[in-house]
């Protein structure tokens, strides 16, 4: 019996590898908060980040820690019941993120950001890319009061959004003079 493939679904592209050991390292220490309908439609164009900056549609979080671990996978029936029992239906994504710029101002801003859903930005510091997130990302931040003085206060930052299958954070070079490093 023949099982069948899916056909015309998209063509598979060839598969580059990385030369003389040139692997991209991980770092994440500036965030872009993204108006839903902002007016960037060139994410390597300083002046229009510029521009979206000016216009309040994009805030710049800098100096932070963060990092975008291994998506959840979300598996539904396989409509071919002679095919595997599930298959990859789309990606839970989670963002996380430490903010150690503790002010007075940056709890109202955290507090607003949790009412709020937008798209994001992330800046890779070691690799000078951008990841850009174009879906509704929800946020969950919280600060953090250590027991000891020995250790820093934090907001501690969560963002959550779900993705199709064949939908990876889009990877730009990022524009220049516009993330601190």
């Amino acid at each position: 019996m023949a099982l069948s493939c899916n056909y015309n679904c998209s063509d598979l592209p060839a598969h580059e590898q990385v030369t003389c050991g040139d692997f991209p390292k991980g770092g994440l220490n500036s965030v872009g908060i993204l108006e839903c309908d902002h007016s960037i439609t060139d994410f390597t164009s300083e002046a229009q980040f510029n521009a979206a900056i000016a216009a309040g549609e994009l805030k710049l979080i800098e100096q932070v820690r963060a990092s975008l671990p291994e998506a959840s996978e979300v598996n539904g029936v396989n409509p071919n019941a002679c095919g595997a029992q599930d298959i990859l239906d789309g990606f839970d994504w989670t963002f996380n993120m430490t903010d150690y710029n503790v002010t007075a101002n940056n709890d109202s801003f955290y507090e607003s950001l949790n009412l709020r859903t937008a798209y994001l930005i992330l800046y890779e510091c070691m690799n000078e890319r951008i990841r850009v997130i174009e879906h509704p990302v929800s946020f969950s931040s919280k600060p953090v009061i250590p027991e000891s003085n020995k250790e820093k206060q934090s907001y501690v930052i969560v963002a959550k959004w779900s993705t199709n299958p064949d939908e990876f954070p889009v990877s730009y070079a990022a524009p220049t003079n516009i993330f601190n490093q």
